[in-house]
């Protein structure tokens, strides 16, 4: 009978480092959405900053900033993506381990933000007349 149970364990050990393999592999495609997303943001702070000194778009470029800001309230991290640097783009994000979600649940998380910034920037395109 002790062999069974020598048996499980290993099973066991083995379903634990499948689903964490999984896992990591989920995280890395969050992080890499969020780090795009990031990217995309920056950008689009570089451009506004620009058009912000013709006064006469002042106040839809305000618009656009807040926009932008919005979207950086709802940032969530990345789980071992916390060290990555975003240059100049200064968000506080919800700390990963406050947040109980699964890493698929983060992978959507991030997919949903990238849209959003992305809207945004094409939104900010069509506004400049890119």
């Amino acid at each position: 009978m002790s062999i069974y149970r020598y048996i499980l364990i290993g099973a066991g050990m083995l379903v634990a480092c499948t689903q964490s393999k999984d896992d990591d592999k989920l995280l890395k495609e969050a992080a890499a959405i969020h780090n795009e997303a990031i990217q995309t943001a920056l950008k689009l702070e570089d451009s506004l900053y620009i058009l912000a000194m013709d006064t006469i778009i002042q106040d839809s470029i305000k618009l656009y900033i807040e926009a932008i800001e919005n979207w950086k309230a709802d940032i969530v991290e990345v789980p071992g993506n916390e060290s990555d640097h975003h240059g100049e783009l200064h968000h506080h994000h919800a700390p990963a381990e406050m947040i109980p979600i699964t890493a698929i649940e983060m992978v959507v998380v991030q997919s949903a933000m990238k849209v959003k910034i992305d809207s945004i920037a094409a939104s900010l395109r069509q506004f400049r007349g890119d």
